[in-house]
């Protein structure tokens, strides 16, 4: 009975417990989402545009301090976007990053990511690829395309005004 007695009181004890912790007590998540263009543009996107010299020593000295300042939010993980299946092959990659022997490439996972990561003193990158969250835009292009429907017209000057700006903005200015 005296067990029984002190498991009921030890249970009681335990979850009255977790009611002492508030919820303004519990330090909320911090995300940063950091978005680039291509830096190495495969032509893949609906906005077809030229591409700036990230190789650059310009490019070079400005991705270098954005990686610093990136770091300063001290990220617990880096996620980059690439197919989880290709897991194995960017994790090589950025353990010979570490070690030296990787060269960083023109795209935007390498200068950025990689440097983030490093800084950070991470092990590891991470995948995250919106062809994974089952987005379904084909619905949508389809949609925009119905007879009657005005929105693909839109749509595809929005495009081309985007395109034009963002060619305009390569030629004239550099990474930062």
């Amino acid at each position: 009975m005296k067990l029984l007695i002190s498991t009921l009181f030890s249970i009681i004890l335990l979850v009255s417990s977790f009611s002492l912790i508030s919820a303004e007590e519990i330090p909320k998540a911090q995300v940063m989402m950091l978005g680039l263009f291509h830096f190495n543009n495969p032509g893949k996107d609906v906005v077809k545009t030229k591409s700036v010299d990230v190789l650059s020593g310009e490019s070079q000295a400005y991705l270098k301090r954005l990686a610093e300042n990136i770091q300063k939010f001290r990220p617990s993980k880096v996620l980059l976007e690439y197919d989880q299946k290709n897991q194995t092959v960017m994790q090589q990659r950025y353990d010979d990053y570490l070690n030296g022997e990787y060269q960083l490439g023109i795209n935007e996972i390498y200068q950025t990511g990689f440097r983030v990561a490093k800084l950070a003193g991470h092990k590891s990158t991470y995948s995250f690829d919106q062809r994974n969250v089952h987005w379904q835009g084909g619905p949508l292009f389809e949609y925009m395309k119905a007879d009657g429907n005005d929105l693909n017209d839109k749509f595809k000057g929005l495009i081309k005004q985007v395109k034009t700006t963002q060619n305009e903005y390569f030629e004239k200015l550099s990474l930062k």
